[in-house]
């Protein structure tokens, strides 16, 4: 998995954990042929009236 956060990019083999706080500007994607399994903690929980994602 591929993923920039606040414009720089990482490459994450498996095993990989990437922390960050809330609010910093980032996105994800898979950049291989292969699949991958990504799993998401957001905590604390977002605010229910504002929006949690956005594509890009």
């Amino acid at each position: 998995m591929s993923i920039e956060i606040e414009g720089k990019q990482y490459e994450c083999p498996p095993g990989t954990l990437i922390v960050f706080p809330a609010g910093i500007k980032h996105r994800n994607w898979n950049g291989s042929s292969g699949p991958i399994v990504h799993l998401a903690f957001n905590t604390p929980l977002p605010d229910p009236k504002v929006p949690f994602a956005k594509s890009v």
